[in-house]
Parts: C-alpha cells; structure tokens; sequence
C-alpha cells in the first residue's frame, strides 16, 4: 500500500523494503534522518532514492513517467545491493537529471 505516512511503519515494516523512492528533497531527508535514528533490526540494505518532482499537474505527470523507468531498471536489476548505485548513474545519464540516494543497513 502506498503512499502511506512514514512515521507509522515500525521497524518490522521497514525492514521488508529494498528500496524507497521519495519525490521531494525535504522528504528524503527526513526519511534518512528517521532511518538513522531508528534501532537497526538485522542490518539488511535500504536504497533511499529522491526524484525531486515540482508539484504541479505537468511535472507530476512528467515525474510519474520517471518514477516509472527508474522502477523498471531497479526491477531488472539481478542484485540490488551492487546494481543500484550503477542503474541511477545509467538513469542520470539518460534522463539528464540528478537523483539524491543513499544505501543504509537497517
């Protein structure tokens, strides 16, 4: 189910993610920060990724259509944990545009 309020998923919840893509550099930074502060579980890796979307109409509309190529190319990947870091610089290049991401081990 998405989008949901972050604060509401406990640490069980987050630790069944791989990957979490936000769409405001503000967001992405709270998320990290409440990552952070969280106790880690099992130590298992989380991709945060920002495609920072104006909110309008048109660039929902424009940011969608990204949100969904990057998906596709991290779905293909056969192993997040190395391919991630090279698919967003395959998706930079591409797309001419620049994503915020970080790994961390929750």
């Amino acid at each position: 189910k998405a989008p949901q309020k972050w604060q509401d998923n406990s640490m069980d919840e987050l630790a069944k993610l791989d990957v979490v893509l936000c769409f405001e550099d503000r967001i992405f930074d709270i998320v990290m920060e409440d990552l952070q502060l969280r106790k880690p579980k099992d130590f298992r890796p989380i991709h945060v990724i920002c495609l920072d979307i104006k909110d309008t109409p048109k660039d929902a509309k424009i940011g969608g259509s990204l949100a969904l190529d990057l998906c596709k190319l991290i779905n293909d990947l056969p192993d997040l944990e190395d391919g991630i870091p090279q698919a967003i610089d395959t998706f930079e290049t591409q797309k001419q545009l620049k994503l915020l991401y970080a790994p961390l081990y929750i």
